[in-house]
């Protein structure tokens, strides 16, 4: 899985013992545990992950925190300029037009929905199946 960090700052963490920088406009391929550790890819309590991360200390700052973790975009394969801006521009049509602030995620089968009220519903991403193929665990390993 690639993340591609569409904020204007770089954000750097820890998991697993590897260090992982993601610089401001950089798409970095990261394993999808590693994003739920991250981003909190698959869960629908983000709150936790923004208070980890430092971009909301309590509920007050949950919509600021979700901006950021809504620009940090989550495909199949690297990003070329013109799928950020398709992305970005199907984010802001969205929120425009729904109370629920959307966490992109291109080229995946399902994206993830934190919603404004605890009663919208949450969809929640597939995770990847687990392969008994060698070669594709090796491809993932790459």
């Amino acid at each position: 899985m690639f993340v591609t960090n569409n904020n204007e700052f770089d954000y750097s963490d820890r998991f697993n013992g590897n260090d992982f920088a993601f610089p401001a406009g950089g798409t970095v391929q990261v394993d999808f545990d590693a994003a739920r550790h991250f981003f909190g890819l698959g869960d629908a309590d983000k709150m936790p992950y923004l208070v980890r991360s430092g971009w909301a200390q309590s509920s007050n700052g949950f919509d600021v925190g979700m901006k950021i973790l809504n620009n940090f975009v989550f495909s199949d394969s690297p990003l070329g300029i013109e799928d950020v801006i398709q992305a970005s521009e199907a984010t802001s049509e969205e929120t425009e037009s729904s109370p629920a602030i959307p966490l992109a995620v291109a080229g995946s089968p399902a994206s993830i929905e934190v919603p404004a009220s605890s009663e919208a519903p949450i969809q929640e991403p597939e995770a990847p199946a687990p392969s008994s193929n060698l070669l594709d665990k090796l491809g993932a390993l790459s």
